[in-house]
């Protein structure tokens, strides 16, 4: 009983960290999710890099040049392998606004705990 209801609170654990505002060690502020295979913005942290910048219904189509819309791309690839990264670096985006048809460039500083 005990390892089964340890392994229910490491799956959890592991769930809700995918999950949370990514900007410890090197992040921008952002809770994103996948919808119709499209990174969409669904929080922002406030005073964080994204803080003003970024809006909660953004499309993120490319981090650093490379494409992520409709490729099947997970929300742990996109926290650990995208967002994250060293602290005070830049992160590159091309996003499509809320309510808008076009592209724009965005480039966020990652930051610490803020």
């Amino acid at each position: 009983m005990r390892v089964m209801l340890l392994s229910i609170i490491l799956a959890l654990t592991s769930f809700l960290n995918a999950q949370d505002v990514i900007i410890g060690d090197g992040g921008v502020g952002i809770n994103i999710d996948i919808t119709n295979d499209t990174v969409v913005i669904k929080k922002i942290l406030k005073n964080s890099p994204a803080y003003g910048i970024l809006k909660k219904g953004d499309k993120i189509l490319e981090f650093e040049g490379e494409n992520i819309a409709g490729v099947g791309i997970t929300i742990d690839d996109l926290y650990f392998n995208k967002l994250q990264g060293e602290a005070y670096t830049y992160l590159n985006l091309i996003i499509i606004p809320k309510g808008e048809n076009t592209t724009k460039h965005i480039s966020l500083k990652r930051n610490l705990d803020l």
